[in-house]
């Protein structure tokens, strides 16, 4: 979770993340729901379907939130 805390700790937020997203800790709950998927990934393991749904809906979100039309 080491990219989640390098973007949620000190000015990184306020000053360039905060904008995009509901709240710090809308933006924590899909980063902790996608982490068990980037291991999968970081591991070179095939992904189940479940990992790609939650993929593909954590995905989604982040990128809405980013103004990235999908």
């Amino acid at each position: 979770m080491e990219l989640m805390h390098i973007i949620i700790e000190g000015k990184n937020w306020s000053d360039a993340f905060g904008r995009f997203f509901v709240s710090k800790q809308d933006f924590q709950v899909s980063m902790q729901r996608l982490a068990p998927v980037r291991n999968t990934i970081g591991h070179n393991r095939p992904l189940v379907r479940t990992d790609q749904l939650i993929l593909l809906a954590e995905g989604t979100r982040i990128l809405r939130a980013l103004g990235v039309r999908i």
